[in-house]
């Protein structure tokens, strides 16, 4: 069984017992520097999608912001073009809200926390929102 990387952090370590006896039953571990390991290294862009969307999945819209700004400079660090980069990120927002009207000058959430990963990916953290969240600059 060829399992992916968003798989192996989503389900965490199980140790052999576990394996043999067939104990899944218990919620998987969710590890999100395993997570922002598989978004850094991963080009499989369905993997990274699905690993950003986990972190929407649980309501840390600040990690999604984050995973997005690790996408994007890793994507730029392999010399991806970012048509690509947007691409899968267009592609994400609208799987998980449909397309956007094209007259429509109001982003919605998650819109906004892609722009605003995108924009951590180039120009880092504002010294107001980082010394909000106690990481002062």
């Amino acid at each position: 069984m060829v399992r992916s990387g968003t798989d192996v952090a989503m389900r965490g370590a199980m140790d052999d017992q576990q394996r043999r006896s067939g104990d899944f039953s218990r919620d998987p571990a969710f590890d999100p520097e395993q997570l922002f390991s598989v978004i850094s290294r991963e080009e499989n862009t369905a993997r990274v999608a699905e690993a950003m969307c986990t972190f929407l999945d649980r309501g840390q819209s600040v990690a999604f912001e984050r995973a997005v700004a690790l996408f994007v400079r890793s994507a730029r660090a392999r010399n991806d073009p970012i048509e690509r980069v947007l691409a899968v990120l267009i592609e994400l927002a609208t799987q998980r809200e449909g397309a956007a009207p094209p007259h429509d000058l109001e982003l919605s959430e998650l819109r906004r926390l892609i722009l605003r990963g995108v924009l951590l990916a180039f120009y880092g953290d504002s010294p107001d929102r980082a010394e909000a969240r106690g990481n002062h600059p």
